[in-house]
């Protein structure tokens, strides 16, 4: 079996959810998988206790007391939860539609120490936004491998659109890797499924960051 764990983060969107878990478990039955939920209040624990109870012992779920958003979600349950060297981080919107990914992103990171992570590699300026000038590179997080051992040296995922931002650019200044991989072809990524019900939550920040991309600084 893989080293290896899949994290997915939820927040009161239970269809979605079911199917990203469904659909993963469909290609790999026996990988774990962890949910976290960010303090559902809906119908989502009927969701959440149907699938703990379709798949005892290979899917737990982790239910936190309030919304702590998609990053500081998973870091929780980077540093608390989780116990594989390999973390596959999975997006609730997602649907898993081949199997035979995750031996390969795992091998990838497995070739060299140096490798952090591997995926589909973006380029993002300071801010994180994607273009192709960007000065920065790193996995889109919706579904891409980390070496668990590696993010507990670095910069935590963060209350962001791109989670990951911080902890990339450490990461890349530290000497590490991100390994492209073409993951999007085994998963379906609909794309803002609970930001587009609930939004970021990043309030005047994130509005400020966007006005400051567009005038470029």
């Amino acid at each position: 079996m893989l080293d290896c764990t899949a994290l997915i983060t939820h927040f009161q969107t239970p269809e979605l959810l079911r199917v990203a878990a469904r659909s993963f478990k469909t290609w790999y039955p026996h990988t774990p998988v962890l949910v976290v939920d960010n303090g559902s209040r809906d119908a989502s624990e009927l969701v959440l206790g149907e699938l703990s109870d379709e798949y005892p012992g290979s899917l737990r779920v982790m239910r936190l007391e309030r919304n702590y958003f998609h990053g500081p979600a998973l870091d929780i349950a980077f540093r608390s939860a989780i116990e594989t060297e390999y973390v596959f981080t999975l997006d609730s919107d997602t649907e898993t539609v081949s199997g035979g990914f995750l031996e390969q992103m795992v091998a990838l990171l497995e070739s060299a120490p140096e490798n952090y992570s591997s995926g589909r590699v973006i380029r993002v300026n300071k801010r994180g936004f994607a273009t192709r000038n960007g000065a920065y590179e790193l996995c889109w997080i919706p579904y891409a491998m980390f070496r668990r051992s590696t993010y507990l040296t670095l910069p935590p995922f963060e209350h962001h659109g791109v989670p990951n931002l911080r902890n990339g650019i450490a990461a890349a200044r530290m000497g590490y890797s991100f390994l492209d991989f073409p993951v999007d072809e085994y998963v379906n990524h609909l794309g803002r499924g609970t930001a587009e019900l609930y939004g970021y939550g990043l309030g005047v920040r994130g509005l400020a960051g966007r006005i400051l991309d567009r005038c470029g600084l």
